[in-house]
């Protein structure tokens, strides 16, 4: 299939299709990145092609840039992943109420316990004299999530990683020894007192 090629950018020092920026471009266009589907909206017969087209280096790069566009457009780095991380890690659930006890209104409520909140459902209902009786739920984000994601970034749960890794090495060992050992009609060598039988041997053994 011929294509018209154009030049990306002097910076970038290579040439990008038509077709692969229509491409790129149906790629990003939801967080899903579909590599397949975005092969078949760029106009190419089989969407198996997609794969093949994310490999090319010059189509790596347009990506990359694109990505990296979004991210300091929407303001998407590391500190801030990390402080919401924070405020669902830590917030304190106390915050959520006043004194007697009430839900504050959402406005009232700090900053850093609103962005722990991921989600608020407002119903209302109509008693039995007109009144209009409004109810709000308020969902909190996962805390031992969150704290588990921290922990991982801070490498707390290293050493802990590493006994499960040891642990499932000697239960691996002592599982081919038992093996073994069942392979050998649960006979083990050892060497016995003299005058006395091995404890381990049967008495259809020792008939052989």
């Amino acid at each position: 299939m011929p294509l018209r090629q154009v030049k990306e950018s002097k910076k970038g020092g290579g040439l990008l299709s038509a077709q692969h920026q229509l491409f790129v471009e149906e790629y990003l266009k939801d967080w899903e990145m579909d590599a397949n589907k975005a092969a078949l909206a760029a106009g190419y017969k089989s969407g198996n092609y997609g794969n093949q087209l994310t490999r090319n280096p010059q189509i790596q790069a347009a990506i990359s840039k694109a990505i990296t566009q979004r991210f300091y457009e929407h303001r998407i780095d590391s500190a801030r992943v990390l402080e919401e991380l924070g405020c669902m890690a830590f917030y304190d659930p106390a915050k959520l109420f006043n004194e007697e006890g009430n839900l504050l209104p959402i406005h009232q409520i700090d900053e850093a316990t609103r962005r722990a909140i991921v989600g608020v459902d407002i119903t209302q209902k109509e008693d039995e004299d007109g009144n209009v009786k409004t109810t709000a739920k308020i969902r909190l984000g996962d805390k031992l999530g969150a704290l588990t994601i921290l922990a991982k970034h801070l490498q707390l749960l290293q050493e802990k990683v590493k006994h499960e890794h040891e642990v499932s090495d000697e239960a691996a060992v002592l599982a081919k020894l038992l093996a073994n050992v069942e392979g050998h009609n649960n006979v083990v060598d050892v060497e016995p007192l003299e005058g006395e039988t091995p404890p381990c041997l049967t008495s259809e053994s020792l008939d052989e």
